[in-house]
């Protein structure tokens, strides 16, 4: 086993505390004197606390405008059931910080008392007069919530004691069962009535995650050698959270192979463990609401409230609490999805079972309904013996079109009640091996995308020794079928296509998955003029292998780059110069490059440079031809750098004279 710098499952500070800049220096140096770190488990509140300790710790340090000097003092609440336990627990925090208390001068013995609020006052008193405040930082503060049972008149008064704002700052660190307890509980709202608003302690920025992947803060010589696409991939499956980060960080160094390291955490079950711990402290409603982002990704809150009995208003708060605590984000602006690759597996999973969580089974019992199981269990499947019905699911409605891997229908999902697109594969394509790991590598790479320009992809199943493949129902034509029919585009109308499916693809790059055979047979145009890029089969991950050999080409010879064309290492600008060439061939009608055979067109391709659009177009404003033929620069490194650049391009034209009104 290699050995690896990373720290999973504990605590860190000082140079193995990565990231939380902004959120420390709020703390230390901020106005606020209560504040509550809200947050899921091993998201690293304990690590946050102890890194706080330990710069208020260091000797001489100060913070915030007034040059506030701290007494830290450290305070696990974990274990708590009753008074007795608060009393002993702060003399043990006292004690564990007897090194501080002596360094400034100060007897422990002077300060221990069996009573919790006269040792309060005994220290706060004498930290004053040495210009100094104490800074309590509590951890694991959800066990505070027994005492509202056993004794709330206590927690009420411990309570107003935290939040004295004479030299006291308090700092509680709680999962959401704290916030759980406070929401029908007058005693425990009213304990946290002064920490409220909590700062809530989501997933790292995306530099802070690159730094604790990479271990930037070790020498040179004791860093882990991963190349910069590792990172970046290692970041987005993690969605930046920092234990996650760690874990597959150091499978990855383990096995030395990314995708048995990605099955491994995947499969991890402390991690299971600690998502079924998060998810037990949401309520059945979130509950349901998570399964169904879960099976739906990208799905609107008008589609979720069309599948649970709830009100809007109701709804968009349950939404905006999921969204806050970091269960659900939105990928873009309206559409919910499961943030993090590891949650949306394992949430997936328990999203198959036929059973939903019980409304009045409790957390527990919710949780305990949402267990793992096979997808291959029979109750799943709405039997049928149409012959027309695939996997007893999919009533086949009408061919939309055939290609060289197989024939794609409307169809009906059974379970669902919707629409859907199912493509049948031939029975040659699902004997080839390779062809079935471009198709896995579809489903894979393109399932954890939600953009509405991308076409998304459901499922790859079997049914009767044949494989399908379940997709977005699009109802429309093909770019290539409206550019026969309605080609040149006028300005309005092709713009606002090329811009959306820069967009469309940004957001492929931005997850690291280059599409490599963009044309326009690939985009889907439904009916209100909406682009949707389709047909991932040759997309791979930037970081990962492909599947072919090296010099290897595939693609499309008329929308292939130079790059792609003579077998070289291709990256966003191959993809950047593909999408280019549909831009030209929208608003001219016609192909940039012209040959007899597809040898011939991939020759021009390297050894001529791309006609300007004003040469077919002459009415095209300059600034849009120029924007395009950057785009189509034979040199890589003379095109627009990434897909965010030419969007901003295209964005920024204004047309300088009148076009004609075809199509826009």
């Amino acid at each position: 086993m290699a050995l690896h710098p990373y720290v999973v499952g504990q605590w860190v500070r000082a140079e193995r505390f990565y990231g939380r800049v902004g959120l420390v220096e709020s703390i230390l140096g901020g106005n606020r004197n209560c504040l509550w770190l809200l947050g899921t488990r091993r998201i690293g509140k304990t690590s946050i606390l102890k890194q706080i300790e330990y710069l208020a710790s260091q000797e001489g340090s100060t913070f915030g405008p007034a040059d506030h000097r701290y007494l830290p003092i450290f305070w696990d609440f974990q274990g708590t059931e009753s008074e007795q336990d608060v009393h002993e627990g702060f003399r043990d925090a006292v004690l564990d910080a007897a090194d501080l208390l002596e360094r400034e001068g100060i007897d422990p013995d002077a300060i221990d008392d069996e009573d919790l609020f006269r040792a309060l006052a005994n220290l706060r008193r004498v930290l004053s007069s040495r210009d100094m405040t104490l800074l309590v930082l509590c951890d694991e503060a959800e066990e505070l919530g027994d005492l509202r049972n056993s004794n709330p008149r206590f927690l009420s008064r411990f309570g107003r004691a935290l939040q004295t704002k004479e030299n006291v700052r308090t700092v509680l660190a709680s999962t959401v069962r704290l916030w759980n307890l406070a929401s029908d509980d007058p005693m425990a709202t009213s304990f946290l009535s002064g920490f409220t608003p909590p700062l809530v302690v989501r997933e790292l920025k995306i530099s802070e995650a690159s730094s604790l992947v990479r271990q930037s803060q070790l020498p040179p010589n004791s860093q882990p050698q991963l190349d910069d696409s590792s990172v970046e991939e290692i970041c987005r499956l993690c969605n930046n959270h920092p234990y996650l980060l760690q874990v597959l960080s150091e499978r990855v160094l383990e096995l030395g192979d990314a995708e048995r390291a990605v099955a491994a955490v995947a499969n991890d079950q402390m991690i299971s463990f600690f998502f079924a711990s998060d998810l037990a402290m949401v309520s059945d409603t979130e509950k349901r609401l998570l399964g169904i982002v879960a099976r739906s990704p990208g799905v609107s809150a008008d589609q979720i409230q069309e599948q649970l009995a709830l009100g809007s208003t109701s709804l968009q708060g349950n939404l905006q609490r999921l969204e806050y605590l970091g269960f659900v984000s939105q990928s873009s602006p309206g559409e919910y999805r499961l943030p993090n690759h590891f949650f949306r597996l394992w949430f997936e999973a328990l999203s198959e079972q036929p059973g939903q969580p019980n409304p009045q089974g409790g957390a527990g019992a919710a949780v305990a309904s949402l267990g793992p199981t096979s997808s291959s269990t029979a109750t799943h499947r709405i039997e049928s013996r149409n012959e027309r019905c695939v996997d007893g699911r999919y009533e086949l409605i009408k061919r939309l079109g055939s290609g060289s891997s197989g024939d794609v229908y409307s169809a009906r999902d059974a379970m669902l009640k919707a629409t859907v697109a199912v493509k049948l594969l031939r029975r040659e394509v699902c004997s080839d091996d390779d062809s079935v790991e471009r198709l896995r590598r579809e489903v894979v790479l393109t399932r954890e995308l939600s953009h509405p320009n991308l076409l998304r992809v459901f499922h790859l199943g079997e049914d009767r020794q044949r494989l399908y493949i379940t997709m977005q129902y699009v109802e429309g034509a093909d770019l290539s079928q409206l550019i026969a029919e309605d080609a040149p585009f006028g300005l309005q109308r092709g713009l606002a296509l090329a811009t959306k499916l820069a967009s469309a693809v940004a957001a492929l790059h931005q997850n690291q998955v280059l599409h490599r055979d963009i044309k326009p047979s690939n985009v889907l145009v439904d009916l209100s003029g909406e682009p949707k890029l389709t047909d991932f089969g040759l997309a791979r991950l930037q970081w990962g292998p492909g599947i072919t050999r090296n010099g290897m080409f595939l693609g499309t010879p008329a929308y292939a780059a130079p790059e792609q064309v003579t077998g070289q290492q291709i990256d966003e600008r191959s993809d950047l110069y593909s999408l280019a060439l549909v831009v030209y061939e929208v608003f001219t009608g016609q192909l940039a490059f012209q040959a007899r055979s597809a040898s011939d067109m991939l020759a021009l391709r390297v050894n001529q440079a791309a006609p300007h659009l004003r040469v077919a177009r002459p009415d095209i404003p300059v600034q849009l031809s120029d924007v395009v033929a950057k785009a189509l620069s034979t040199d890589p490194a003379n095109r627009f750098q990434t897909l965010d650049q030419f969007q901003r391009a295209l964005e920024g034209i204004v047309p300088m004279q009148p076009l004609d009104s075809s199509g826009g």
